[in-house]
């Protein structure tokens, strides 16, 4: 974290938290795993790689079940485009403007990743 206060709050509580439970963290730096492990043999890094990883998980369900139905409807009976907050500005714009290619292999990635690689009961992962 770059604010140095919220980082001692942080790391306060994940001791406070390693106390109570009775165990040790184990640090993982996900962008040198990445670059080392390099899953999907990609010249990038983690970063540039997942740029759009959260608005094509997450958004085109809500727009594609909810709000394209609901702009529609909103623009045939009043005449103009709703007003919406940004998130959902965002939303909207995210998956019309950047919808993922059919069955892209970035939305399989990190379950397929992950458990080689992070898991807490893989003991030879290649994380530490």
């Amino acid at each position: 974290m770059a604010d140095l206060e919220s980082q001692k709050v942080f790391s306060g509580f994940v001791e406070d938290l390693e106390r109570f439970l009775g165990v040790k963290r184990t640090p993982i730096n996900l962008g040198e795993l990445w670059l080392r492990t390099n899953p999907e043999k990609v010249d990038m890094p983690l970063e540039q790689y997942f740029a759009h990883a959260f608005e094509w998980g997450a958004n085109p369900d809500q727009w594609t079940g909810f709000l394209r139905n609901f702009v529609a409807e909103y623009e045939a009976e009043v005449g103009n485009t709703p007003v919406l907050n940004p998130e959902l500005r965002f939303k909207r714009s995210a998956v019309e403007l950047n919808p993922p290619p059919p069955s892209h292999p970035l939305l399989r990635t990190v379950p397929n990743w992950e458990p080689k690689r992070l898991s807490p009961d893989n003991h030879t992962r290649e994380a530490s």
